[in-house]
Formats: C-alpha cells, structure tokens, sequence
C-alpha cells in the first residue's frame, strides 16, 4: 500500500489520509447511533463520545465491536467502493470468530467455524495490509481454536476473569503500605471513635 502512494505521487500524509478507517465523518456517525440506540440493562455502557485513543475496559470493546461498530459499519460500507466492502467483510469476519470463541458451549463444529473465520479475517488483513507485518497478538488467536478445543469454553479462562483478578490485586495490600480502601477504613473508625 505505502509503495502504491508513492508510486502514485502521493506524498506520506496522504497515503496516511487514505489508510485511515475509522475517520471523523465514520465516527461522527457512530456516535450518533449510540445516542439512539437503546442497549439491555445487562450490557455495559460505553461513553458515547468515545474516541480510537480511549482506554476501554475488555467487555466495553466487545460491547462495541460486537454491538455499535457492526451496525455502522454496515450501513456506512455496505454500498461503498471495494476496498470499504473489502473491509467490512474483513471486520465481520473477526467479529464472527469472536461471537464464536466466545459462546458458553463448544463443539468440534464452533471449532471449525471458529478456525474458518479467523483464517479468511488473517488472509484478509495481509491482503488489505500488504506492507504490514503479522502481530504477536493476531498470531496468538490462530492458537485459540485449539485452546477452546484442550480447556473448553473460553468464559472459564477468558481476559474478564483475569481483569477482575488482577482488578482485585490492585485494591489488595500486598506491600505493608496501607492501601486508599485501608487508610478510608481508619478514617472512619477514627471519625467514629471521635464521635462517641
């Protein structure tokens, strides 16, 4: 892609102009969605004014990814030129495997289906991305087929777990320093020691 740019005289910005997805009439467009859509009291919120430098928590991202981007993204993409379709059927594609890695049973079909989809997503990516390279993080979900297929449903092992865990290690005193939840505690049987 960058070679292309600059074949075609495009100066650097430029060939950065055009490689960028998620611009600002893009976002402008999903944000204005997420003020009109209504999401069941068990979804997490996302704050609507969202921007691509946020840090969301995991569920929030797939709140999103799996929710308000899909629904955009099809309306905006689905009648654009090659390239945007390109895009959305790559983005759907990772977002079928997600759905699939991330159901609460699992089976030698969701397996396959899951290694189907994340294959075409891979072959898409370095189609749509010549000049970048793989990523340890998209070569790690080629391995999840197989681990859904050695430790099951990926609920029992999954990043939520793991964040409430390492979540519940940063409110715990491990260090002999009294922690913000510890030191709010004495205030308060000091406040109360005071008062009576």
């Amino acid at each position: 892609m960058v070679e292309d740019c600059i074949n075609a005289g495009e100066s650097q910005r430029q060939c950065h102009h055009r490689r960028i997805v998620l611009g600002a009439d893009v976002m402008q467009e999903i944000w204005s969605d997420m003020h009109n859509t209504q999401l069941p009291s068990w979804v997490s919120s996302i704050s609507r004014e969202w921007s691509t430098t946020s840090k969301l928590s995991a569920d929030q991202t797939c709140v999103l990814c799996t929710i308000h981007l899909p629904i955009m993204l099809i309306q905006l993409w689905h009648g654009a030129g090659k390239r945007m379709q390109s895009l959305l059927e790559n983005f759907m594609d990772l977002m079928n495997a997600v759905r699939v890695a991330n159901m609460r049973t699992t089976s030698p079909g969701d397996i396959e289906t899951y290694n189907t989809y994340m294959h075409r997503y891979m072959v898409g990516v370095k189609s749509l991305y010549e000049d970048e390279g793989i990523k340890p993080h998209q070569h790690a979900v080629l391995h999840v087929g197989t681990m859904l297929e050695w430790f099951g449903p990926v609920h029992a092992h999954s990043a939520p777990y793991y964040e409430r865990y390492i979540n519940f290690m940063h409110r715990a005193q491990i260090n002999r320093k009294p922690s913000k939840t510890s030191r709010s505690r004495i205030r308060l049987s000091v406040t109360l020691m005071v008062w009576t």
